[in-house]
């Protein structure tokens, strides 16, 4: 058996639609009967007998019966499924099929009553002609329900579909938000075995040089910044001075290495501290001022670390002696700078920014700006 769209609709509904069919049809079988009266009180019309009342009422009663065969018509065959060209035609055919079987019903009840009530014969065009004369405003009457029908099967399509589209844009963002943490975590994963690698290297660097004592020094600072960045690994954003003792801690290790060859410094505004910034941002740009800096040198070199507050953004910059050269990119410039830029991006889009540039007095500086969040 052919299943009827909308049928759930209709039966969710039903008793909503036969409460507004009766009213629908009371309120134009009232109409009619007014006008009929105003034509008769004012302009001379032949007032109806009771045989024409009675006619009317059961026709109205008839087309209120026959209402919900309508509406099921009409949800079978409506506009979204249909061509506009079989749609009017196949409810033309219906509505005359329709009216014709009402016809029929009024015939064998009214015309026994006419009869008795005329103490005459009433022949058949008596009631066709009549009838006949107002096919088209009862064609109108069927179109007008389908019609409605058609404008709430449109109404409730449009609210499904914007409730669809809703729903599917909320889903798109939770799985956007879940990618986007999922990069995050591997990009925090992809930094720490990165530093790790380079710490381990420096420590055995010192037992292969003898300096033995530098090294117990070293695994033991390391010791302490293993276990600060393990309580936060769970965290997506911390204070800025949290990285800043990750940084301290990180660059006090550097200082058992290097000696008096590393200078230290630190400029940070009050109102910069607390200012939350991505966990273990500024870790890998400490690392590169000292590798590209440091390392590169025999003199002493100096690494500062700065933070202000401007214009609504955090501006983080990490300087080191020693300068960029643009014809040839340095060792190392890879993964963790990359990871930096990667990780903002994530975080804020294109509202933060990281570059490295060369300041023009023999210092190269890295500037992270980062929204106030």
């Amino acid at each position: 058996m052919p299943t009827i769209p909308y049928i759930a609709l209709f039966r969710r509904h039903s008793s909503r639609i036969l409460l507004a069919a009766l009213l629908f049809w009371l309120l134009l079988g009232f109409f009619v009967y007014g006008a009929e009266l105003i034509a008769n009180r004012y302009f001379g019309m032949k007032a109806l007998d009771l045989i024409e009342q009675r006619q009317y009422l059961l026709r109205w009663l008839l087309w209120l019966l026959l209402t919900p065969a309508i509406v099921l018509l009409a949800l079978k065959i409506n506009i979204g499924n249909c061509r506009l060209f079989w749609f009017i035609l196949l409810h033309i055919f219906f509505g005359t099929a329709i009216l014709a079987l009402e016809f029929m019903v009024e015939l064998a009840i009214i015309k026994p009553m006419a009869e008795a009530f005329y103490h005459r014969k009433v022949v058949l065009g008596e009631l066709m002609i009549p009838f006949l004369q107002k096919y088209f405003a009862y064609i109108i009457n069927y179109f007008l329900i389908v019609g409605m029908v058609n404008m709430y099967i449109y109404l409730h399509s449009l609210q499904t579909t914007q409730k669809e589209l809703l729903q599917t844009e909320l889903q798109n963002k939770e799985l956007k938000y879940r990618l986007t943490l999922a990069q995050l975590q591997t990009l925090k994963m992809q930094i720490q075995p990165h530093f790790l690698f380079n710490a381990h290297q420096s420590i055995t660097g010192l037992i292969l040089s003898k300096e033995n004592d530098k090294a117990v020094r070293m695994l033991s600072a390391l010791s302490d910044l293993l276990r600060l960045s393990l309580e936060q690994q769970e965290r997506e954003l911390v204070p800025l001075e949290e990285e800043l003792r990750i940084a301290d801690l990180y660059l006090s290790l550097q200082q058992t290495r290097f000696g008096e060859r590393l200078i230290y410094s630190k400029q940070i505004a009050p109102d910069a501290a607390a200012i939350s910034v991505p966990y273990f941002i500024l870790q890998p740009v400490v690392e590169n001022a000292v590798i590209h800096g440091v390392e590169q040198t025999d003199e002493p070199a100096e690494i500062r670390i700065s933070a202000t507050l401007a214009e609504s953004r955090l501006r983080l910059a990490v300087s080191n002696t020693g300068e960029l050269d643009p014809g040839r990119p340095a060792k190392g410039h890879g993964i963790g700078q990359s990871n930096v830029s990667e990780r903002l991006k994530q975080y804020f889009g294109e509202q933060a920014t990281y570059r490295l540039y060369n300041e023009g007095n023999g210092t190269t500086i890295a500037e992270l700006m980062i929204p106030l969040v």
